[in-house]
């Protein structure tokens, strides 16, 4: 796996693995916009690391819906210097692209690996957010959420994990 470095375009190996006890520390609300200790314990969280640092870049907290053959993104988020908004310029200024692909591409490989063909992938995003899954990773429209399934969530797993 892979995400890229803005200013050189250079693509960075990073892992994904399960979020240990020992990770709550660095997990601070000014870094990561959430108080990620009140869902330890309660689901599953992973977290999206560079491969030469083990510097967290972002959090995935996912739920199993194993009677309809879904995983639910509960909560996702990058790190504050990866979501940095210029106003003056109107574009966000990132250290690290493609974080959040990565986390729901693994989090479909989960859907897909549990389930097959009948796994699926789901998420209810703020609603400033709903157009931007749409669009930058073809979910479908399902009300108050968004999800991929069949060959719409294999495409996402094979782009970003492959």
């Amino acid at each position: 796996m892979v995400i890229r470095e803005a200013a050189t375009e250079n693509d960075i190996s990073v892992t994904v693995g399960i979020l240990l006890e020992s990770d709550l520390r660095k997990l601070t609300r000014k870094r990561y916009f959430f108080d990620w200790k009140s869902l330890y314990g309660k689901m599953d969280i992973y977290k999206l690391c560079l491969e030469e640092d083990n510097d967290i870049k972002g959090l995935l907290a996912v739920e199993d819906h194993p009677h309809e053959y879904r995983i639910e993104v509960k909560l996702i988020a990058v790190s504050r210097e990866n979501v940095i908004f210029n106003r003056e310029k109107g574009k966000k200024l990132k250290q690290y692209e493609n974080i959040a692909a990565n986390l729901l591409a693994f989090a479909g490989r989960i859907a897909l690996t549990k389930y097959s063909y009948l796994g699926c992938l789901s998420l209810v995003p703020k609603t400033q957010l709903k157009p931007h899954y749409i669009a930058e990773y073809g979910m479908k429209d399902a009300g108050p959420s968004v999800y991929l399934d069949g060959s719409s969530l294999q495409h996402l797993v094979i782009k970003y994990l492959l």
